[in-house]
């Protein structure tokens, strides 16, 4: 990674700007493996669950051992990000603070501001 201290303002946007990755072929390679999919069905995944990973599937049913397994490969952290990204945590935080309200151990004050939805919580 390439460290720049101090640059100028003028500079900035070429600093941050990111390349410009052309993608047209890979869409449609994807497009071809999809509509082989769509058209094929299970058939085709197998076809290129062999090509691509080089597993030969009998099935598609998944023990609960092998869940299991899975799970405990995942490490905490990206078990977190996962329920990040994915908005669990969030709702979780929601829903603890709604519950809060409603057992009335907070009381809510929302306002409008700026476009922006703003609260504070005063317990």
């Amino acid at each position: 990674m390439k460290e720049i201290k101090y640059p100028l303002k003028s500079e900035w946007p070429k600093i941050l700007s990111r390349p410009v990755l052309d993608n047209s072929a890979l869409q449609d390679k994807v497009k071809l493996v999809l509509d082989h999919v769509k058209l094929e069905g299970d058939k085709a995944v197998v076809a290129y669950t062999e090509q691509f990973d080089g597993v030969n599937l009998e099935n598609f049913i998944v023990s609960e051992e092998e869940f299991d397994e899975a799970i405990g490969l995942v490490s905490a952290d990206l078990k977190t990000a996962i329920e990040v990204a994915s908005g669990a945590a969030l709702i979780d935080a929601l829903e603890a603070v709604n519950a809060a309200v409603i057992a009335g151990e907070l009381d809510a004050q929302i306002e409008a501001a700026s476009g922006q939805l703003r609260s504070a919580f005063v317990k």
